[in-house]
Protein backbone atom coordinates (compact mmCIF):
# COMPACT_ATOMS: atom_id res chain seq x y z
CA UNK A 1 0.00 0.00 0.00
CA UNK A 2 1.64 3.28 -0.66
CA UNK A 3 0.26 5.35 2.00
CA UNK A 4 2.18 8.74 4.03
CA UNK A 5 3.95 7.73 6.75
CA UNK A 6 2.15 7.09 9.92
CA UNK A 7 -0.30 8.30 11.41
CA UNK A 8 -1.89 8.72 8.80
CA UNK A 9 -5.20 8.29 10.04
CA UNK A 10 -6.89 10.59 13.11
CA UNK A 11 -9.70 10.60 14.85
CA UNK A 12 -12.91 11.33 13.14
CA UNK A 13 -11.21 10.73 10.04
CA UNK A 14 -13.74 9.18 7.45
CA UNK A 15 -12.46 5.61 6.84
CA UNK A 16 -13.57 2.74 4.84
CA UNK A 17 -11.48 -0.60 5.33
CA UNK A 18 -11.69 -3.61 3.03
CA UNK A 19 -9.77 -6.52 3.65
CA UNK A 20 -10.13 -10.08 5.64
CA UNK A 21 -11.19 -10.13 9.56
CA UNK A 22 -8.91 -12.38 11.67
CA UNK A 23 -9.48 -13.58 15.32
CA UNK A 24 -6.72 -15.80 17.10
CA UNK A 25 -7.44 -15.08 20.28
CA UNK A 26 -8.54 -11.75 22.53
CA UNK A 27 -5.20 -10.23 21.85
CA UNK A 28 -4.57 -10.99 18.71
CA UNK A 29 -7.26 -9.84 16.18
CA UNK A 30 -7.43 -7.37 13.52
CA UNK A 31 -7.74 -6.37 9.71
CA UNK A 32 -5.46 -8.48 7.25
CA UNK A 33 -5.68 -8.27 3.42
CA UNK A 34 -5.92 -4.52 3.43
CA UNK A 35 -3.90 -4.37 -0.16
CA UNK A 36 -4.62 -4.75 -3.68
CA UNK A 37 -2.90 -8.22 -3.83
CA UNK A 38 -5.01 -11.51 -3.22
CA UNK A 39 -4.03 -15.13 -1.88
CA UNK A 40 -5.53 -18.88 -2.05
CA UNK A 41 -7.13 -18.13 1.33
CA UNK A 42 -8.51 -14.35 0.30
CA UNK A 43 -9.69 -13.76 -3.25
CA UNK A 44 -10.86 -10.20 -2.80
CA UNK A 45 -8.63 -7.24 -3.64
CA UNK A 46 -8.81 -4.97 -0.61
CA UNK A 47 -8.35 -1.05 0.49
CA UNK A 48 -8.33 1.68 2.69
CA UNK A 49 -10.08 5.04 1.97
CA UNK A 50 -9.08 7.62 4.52
CA UNK A 51 -11.39 10.97 3.64
CA UNK A 52 -11.78 10.07 0.02
CA UNK A 53 -8.53 9.04 -0.69
CA UNK A 54 -7.90 5.15 -2.04
CA UNK A 55 -5.49 3.28 -0.72
CA UNK A 56 -4.64 0.01 -2.30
Amino acid sequence: MHAPAWPWVAKGDQVDVVGRYYYDSIRRQGVDWTHHGTGRSWHVPGYVTVNGTKYD
